[in-house]
């Protein structure tokens, strides 16, 4: 990377400034004049070396001293970084909000409460808040090149579940843009992003089948499992829940659905009751409209809900215009997540730092598709 502070010889440069203060004047420049269009990453510790005519030792010094001071960040492994201290100090701040929409019902049901809930907290606090709702559909890959341009001119970004997420979260900060997530972005992630506790949630329903006696237990997905952490993140509290029984007495399946409506989990549970391994007495799908779905499939194999099968829902939908208005379903806090992302960012712009991820509770509703002594472990009062 060529510097602009070097248009003038290391020689006279250094004829007037000690090596450290030649350092630390490059930084200061840097930070002063450097455009948004060329982002904020500095060259290597070597490369300002070599370019100042200084040593290693002493680039490093003052690197150091820079970062205990708040004016540079460095990242193992990807560089040192002006801190982004002009967003820090505004009194508005430029979101990108990359939302991962396909279309239809159940995900607009979904989206829309937390997108309330964003626009809820983006009016209210300080420092105001104004969103750029780029990339709507960003399971699309031209939409996803947008997102991955738009760095430039936001200040950090909110991102929803997407298959490009981790592209589009190094790019960002790469250049010093936060970034926080609706779901872990991996399975070790522990910061900067905002969840309902689906393993609690997950882990209550199977000790609440443990305990009644439910033996074989059916996993309904719309996003398979090698994309998508929260699922992964429920299917470990699920087989936590049930325990070791699992493996003796009772046997644990995983169906994949086409997508979260109500028609693909309907087709997904009629083709596995159709098959030679149909025995089936609890049904957990990570969405309500699919669970819907799993309903009517098997009522018309004549199946009694819930006296010989449980059936459960993922998301906590409102669900009293459907065939199952009071269908069991873990209830998901999305305005409150839409809230909690926006405040995460917020505070991520001001301390320049990771964040520690927010879990939010996940309670159990509705309750007329599992038993009452079911219902009992699982904290719901009223059916």
């Amino acid at each position: 990377m060529a510097l602009r502070s070097l248009q003038i010889g290391a020689r006279t440069r250094r004829a007037w400034l000690r090596p450290s203060e030649a350092v630390a004047a490059y930084i200061e420049r840097e930070a002063a004049q450097r455009q948004p269009s060329e982002g904020n990453r500095l060259p290597t510790i070597r490369q300002v070396a070599e370019d100042l005519d200084v040593s290693v030792r002493t680039v490093q010094s003052v690197f150091q001293k820079l970062a205990r001071q708040g004016m540079i960040r460095t990242k193992v492994g990807k560089g040192s970084f002006l801190a982004t201290s002009t967003a820090r100090n505004r009194d508005i701040l430029d979101i990108a909000l990359g939302l991962h929409a396909t279309a239809g019902a159940p995900d607009e049901q979904w989206s829309h409460p937390i997108s309330s809930g964003i626009l809820h907290a983006a009016s209210q606090e300080y420092p105001r808040v104004k969103l750029l709702p780029l990339a709507h559909r960003l399971n699309v890959p031209s939409a996803a090149e947008d997102l991955l341009n738009e760095w430039r001119v936001v200040d950090g970004l909110i991102l929803f579940p997407s298959p490009y997420g981790r592209e589009i979260r190094e790019v960002y900060e790469s250049h010093g843009k936060p970034v926080v997530d609706l779901n872990p972005s991996s399975d070790t992630a522990t910061a900067n992003f905002v969840a309902p506790d689906y393993f609690g949630a997950s882990q209550r329903i199977g000790r609440a089948w443990r305990e009644t006696g439910r033996k074989h237990v059916v996993l309904m997905l719309h996003t398979s499992l090698d994309r998508s952490s929260s699922n992964r993140v429920r299917l470990s509290g699920l087989v936590n829940g049930i325990g070791a029984e699992l493996g003796k007495e009772g046997a644990f399946r995983i169906l994949q659905a086409e997508a979260a409506r109500e028609d693909c989990g309907y087709a997904t549970m009629k083709k596995f009751l159709e098959g030679p391994e149909a025995c089936v007495d609890a049904v957990y799908c990570v969405s309500d409209h699919q669970a819907l779905g799993a309903f009517r499939a098997l009522k018309e194999h004549g199946l009694r809900i819930p006296e010989e099968v449980s059936l459960a829902g993922g998301t906590g939908l409102d669900l009293s215009t459907t065939v199952c208005p009071e269908l069991t379903r873990m209830r998901q806090p999305l305005r409150q997540i839409g809230e909690a992302l926006v405040n995460m960012l917020r505070q991520r712009i001001r301390e320049e730092r990771p964040v520690p991820a927010v879990i939010l509770e996940a309670p159990w509703i509705g309750g007329a598709t599992t038993r009452l002594e079911e219902n009992t472990v699982l904290g719901i009062r009223s059916i």
